[in-house]
């Protein structure tokens, strides 16, 4: 049975990590699992002998292994016109598991982990035309947008990343009037407000680093990051 000779969480369980096609196995045996499959990691990420989190390059080959199980070709198909409810679930599950197993690796990798974790999230945006509702469309896209907006400021493209969320800020203010449930939604307004803040601000203290250079602070960015978390705070106290 998996994990028989020990706990692969611990070093001195004589296992250590473990062979990678055994975590693949047992992503394999929880998908199939009916109770395990309806949660979007399938239980493989907590060790089932010390309930650790799984890290690392074993959660990157289970997150991978299910999302292949879930769509084989959810990047490289070359439409999806067509596709079945269901099947667009499925593919919008594959993603999100490819792009949970690409977070995980940022942290090791990098950039490179970054842009191909922004191809998951546009093939993502890509495929909610194919969602029919317009308020689970947009509420879905703003969520993507966040996550977009994190890989920017990340990467250091600070000047893109306020362009960005700007944008994405805009739009929800817009979608506000046409959709008044939206406003009830204090949590996504949330994040798309803090992902704008940040992003001013994130621009702020690097170019703060480079002050000495002769060039004066962006105040500016700090002033407009400090009315948006105001904003913040009054609604949030407005749904309190």
């Amino acid at each position: 049975p998996l994990f028989q000779s020990g706990c692969a969480c611990r070093p001195d369980s004589g296992m250590g990590v473990g062979h990678i096609h055994c975590f693949q196995d047992f992503a394999r045996a929880s998908f199939a699992d009916d109770k395990k499959k309806i949660k979007l990691d399938c239980d493989v990420t907590k060790c089932k002998h010390c309930s650790q989190l799984k890290n690392g390059i074993l959660k990157f080959e289970m997150f991978l292994t299910l999302s292949k199980l879930c769509d084989p070709d959810c990047l490289t198909r070359q439409s999806d016109q067509g596709l079945t409810i269901a099947k667009v679930g499925a593919l919008m599950k594959a993603l999100n598991l490819l792009s949970g197993a690409l977070l995980d690796g940022e942290s090791s990798s990098g950039d490179s982990f970054r842009c191909s974790r922004l191809r998951v999230i546009f093939r993502q945006k890509n495929l909610l035309n194919q969602i029919a509702c317009p308020e689970l469309r947009l509420k879905t896209e703003f969520k993507l947008s966040f996550e977009i907006g994190q890989i920017l400021y990340a990467s250091k493209k600070y000047q893109v990343a306020i362009d960005f969320n700007r944008r994405n800020y805009e739009t929800f203010l817009l979608n506000n009037t046409r959709y008044p449930e939206f406003k009830q939604e204090a949590r996504l307004s949330n994040i798309v407000v803090c992902s704008y803040s940040q992003s001013l601000f994130e621009a702020f203290q690097a170019y703060s680093q480079k002050a000495d250079d002769g060039n004066d602070p962006p105040y500016h960015h700090l002033e407009e990051a400090d009315r948006l978390m105001r904003e913040v705070v009054r609604e949030n106290r407005d749904f309190g």
